[in-house]
């Protein structure tokens, strides 16, 4: 870990996910090109922090631990795109207040700590492709039981970038 490592909280899916996830990317790849998002990296954001101090991160494993959290149960169906970031993802065509909620509470946590936070609203997308755009479209559907939240820190290689897993908490 760097000195100050780029770091997030997300949602990691199992293996069972990741699967279906994969052959979604393959056949939005295959529609509208760009770069594939490896399997490896698969998740979904909760909070991004970006550049933070590697001795904070002791602080954010302690608020991950205490973030009152539950298995929430997604529904992914849904394609679309990021056109400004030329991202395409896979997200919820349905409002989640259980997921909302999660948000808001792992937000106030983190301001409470003095980590910074996002202000815009909460849109729940596991990114697919970058370096691309498409139009939103309906896909066959994923269900997940989200039940591990972790502390990624995001490392730029020569290959691209990979999502380390700093703190993995499972309920």
């Amino acid at each position: 870990m760097t000195a100050t490592p780029r770091l997030f909280i997300g949602l990691s899916p199992p293996d069972a996910v990741r699967q279906p996830l994969t052959q979604v990317r393959h056949h939005v790849h295959t529609r509208f090109g760009g770069r594939v998002v490896t399997t490896a990296n698969l998740h979904l954001t909760l909070a991004f922090l970006g550049a933070t101090p590697a001795a904070r991160t002791t602080e954010l494993v302690r608020l991950i631990d205490a973030l009152a959290f539950t298995p929430l149960d997604l529904t992914l169906d849904q394609i679309g795109s990021f056109d400004r970031a030329r991202v395409v993802w896979i997200g919820l065509s349905r409002h989640q207040t259980a997921l909302d909620t999660l948000v808001q509470a792992l937000r106030a946590e983190l301001r409470a700590g003095q980590f910074p936070t996002e202000d815009h609203p909460f849109n729940a997308h596991v990114t697919l492709l970058r370096k691309a755009t498409c139009l939103t479209e309906p896909v066959e559907t994923i269900h997940w039981r989200a039940d591990t939240i972790c502390l990624y820190e995001s490392v730029s290689t020569p290959e691209g970038v990979r999502y380390d897993v700093l703190h993995r908490r499972t309920v």
